[in-house]
């Protein structure tokens, strides 16, 4: 009952809910009502800070605040305004120092916050009392400045780690990303010369992969080629480099680049087949962060030792004949043997194997490489033209080939605890009735292709070339025969495929071929038909994902990796 005789208006309880304070209690714990009012000084000085601590702009000074009221006894320790000014904002430091402690972020390092605010000017009569008393008025011309604390922005890690738990990066720098899952293997599967609407888009010829396969898997819809030829595609697929005049033939002699200069982007300037130093492939950047990878490549080599037709020829020697059945391996279907740093020594690179070695190194995660890149010769990879003939070709033997491959990998120790399938192909038919050399991504002008007869864009006849491709111009005008033998169509008129959706790029687009990931970090039967994505976004993503630099055009500011829109299945902080 004694507590019920006590009137609400005393100055040992809260007037918001009666609980008991201590003498020098200001906030309530129980409600955090404050005791009394805030100093008018005070309010001012907290009404001007800006939001996120930054300093308050100067300005002419406050006016005298008026006489404050007669201070009771719990109120004479805050009668002088610097006193109080100096008390609150030392409160709220410390109460920031203690919030950043308990909420775990206590590693961040602290910013000072430094509010400078000039106090009024005395009445001139008592100018020369203030002399050097402290916490009184002072000389009239100084000012107050109060020092708290509050956590700063998190810095970005920098470098390259190799985290599985993903990064994003840029051209200036690495920086982490907690929206990326963290995948620690990616199998690659490039199979060749077959676009969108004859593989996922007709499932009567290959049933395993657009339909066992993509129920299981995510379909990007909007995936598309970057170039006119498998070896151009694949080489921009590894290493962000655009196609010139002899990727563009897929290099029947094994040529040294013969390098001009650097280009915007990273591009290495010249002509020739095998890449410098100066432009690094995937394999590069993942030897460099001692990530392992390995190229499986279907051979007729044995289970020990991988035969000569898995190497690459001598310096300007010619690439061999068409491949055929005893030796369907052909050196353009494996992109790393174009890089000076991969390939140039004597006898076969040690990380391009038979594709027997997979099932072997499948059996542990710690024996399966970070990176996989899965190689079909020429009899199994896609392609309609036969490697014989009378020989069984297009996504018949392919399908064949993924459902001998693909479960293998999927009951992996390395697939299951983090690991990504991705199929595509390196381009669309570029003649033909399904010829499609529409591409997207803002495809660039590729520089080594300019002033190339094959692309339709050489002086005068590079307009007809690009409008030839839309079937209004190409076949007239004088110079209408060279836009019917661009890269965008054999007669111009058909030029790009009407129902890819993509643009046409007079000096680049290889159609759309559509991708198949394979992932816990998916959904299942989930095709993704809202974003455009090529060959440099997937490029881009796999280096993100194992926090690589970005190199070449998966740099560049018009291709998007994968981002919320593609790993459908992870939210950031796991499944």
């Amino acid at each position: 009952m004694a507590d019920q005789r006590v009137h609400k208006s005393s100055p040992l309880r809260c007037a918001e809910c009666n609980s008991r304070l201590a003498h020098d209690q200001r906030y309530c714990v129980a409600c955090g009502a404050r005791r009394g009012a805030l100093p008018a000084y005070m309010s001012g000085v907290i009404g001007g800070i800006r939001e996120r601590g930054h300093g308050v702009a100067a300005g002419a000074p406050l006016p005298a605040p008026a006489p404050p009221p007669e201070p009771g006894r719990f109120d004479a320790w805050l009668g002088a305004p610097r006193a109080a000014a100096v008390a609150v904002m030392g409160m709220l430091g410390f109460g920031v120092i203690v919030g950043s402690l308990v909420s775990g972020s206590a590693a961040d390092s602290l910013a000072p916050i430094v509010v400078a605010q000039s106090p009024s000017a005395p009445p001139s009569t008592s100018a020369s009392s203030g002399g050097s008393a402290g916490g009184g008025g002072g000389g009239g011309g100084g000012s107050i400045t109060i020092t708290t604390t509050t956590p700063a922005p998190a810095t970005p890690a920098g470098g390259s780690s190799g985290s599985t738990s993903g990064a994003s990066s840029s051209s200036g720098g690495t920086t982490t990303s907690s929206n990326l899952p963290p995948i620690k293997h990616v199998f690659m599967v490039v199979l060749s010369d077959q676009g969108y609407n004859q593989t996922f888009g007709h499932a009567a010829s290959d049933p395993y992969l657009a339909k066992t396969l993509v129920k299981k898997g995510e379909l990007l819809v909007n995936y598309y080629a970057v170039a006119g030829s498998p070896l151009a595609n694949e080489i921009g697929l590894v290493s962000g480099q655009g196609p010139n005049p002899e990727t563009t033939a897929d290099c029947p002699n094994y040529d040294m680049l013969t390098a001009s200069g650097l280009g915007a982007d990273g591009q290495v300037l010249g002509s020739g087949c095998v890449f410098p130093a100066s432009a690094p492939s995937l394999a590069d950047e993942l030897t460099a962060d001692n990530l392992k990878w390995k190229a499986y490549l279907q051979t007729q080599g044995s289970q020990k030792q991988a035969r000569p037709e898995t190497c690459h020829p001598k310096l300007s020697g010619s690439t061999g004949p068409y491949p055929t059945p005893s030796q369907p391996y052909a050196t353009w279907r494996n992109p790393f043997l174009f890089f000076s740093s991969l390939a140039l020594a004597s006898g076969c690179p040690k990380t391009n194997v038979p594709i027997s070695h997979l099932s072997t190194d499948l059996k542990k995660a710690s024996t399966t490489p970070a990176f996989s890149y899965i190689v079909a010769d020429t009899c199994d990879d896609g392609s309609d033209t036969p490697c014989a003939p009378k020989a069984p070709a297009g996504m018949g033997p392919a399908d064949a080939f993924l459902k001998k491959v693909i479960p293998q990998i999927m009951k992996s120790p390395a697939y299951r605890a983090g690991g990504l399938i991705a199929i595509t192909f390196d381009n669309a038919p570029q003649t033909g009735p399904d010829a499609d050399s529409s591409s997207c991504c803002s495809t660039p002008n590729y520089p080594n292709m300019q002033g190339d007869s094959s692309t339709g864009t050489t002086g005068a006849t590079g307009s007809t070339g690009a409008t030839g491709s839309t079937g209004s111009t190409g076949a007239t005008g004088s110079t209408g025969s060279t836009g019917s033998t661009g890269a965008t169509g054999a007669t111009g008129t058909t030029g790009s495929s009407t129902t890819s959706g993509g643009q046409v790029n007079p000096t680049g687009g290889g159609g759309q071929v559509g991708l198949l990931l394979l992932s816990q970090y998916v959904k299942p039967n989930n095709p993704e038909v809202t974003d455009y994505f090529n060959h440099f976004s997937l490029l881009a993503s796999i280096e993100k994902l194992f926090g690589l630099q970005r190199v070449g055009y998966a740099d560049s500011s018009g291709v998007t990796p994968f981002g919320a829109s593609v790993w459908t299945n992870y939210s950031g902080g796991g499944l």
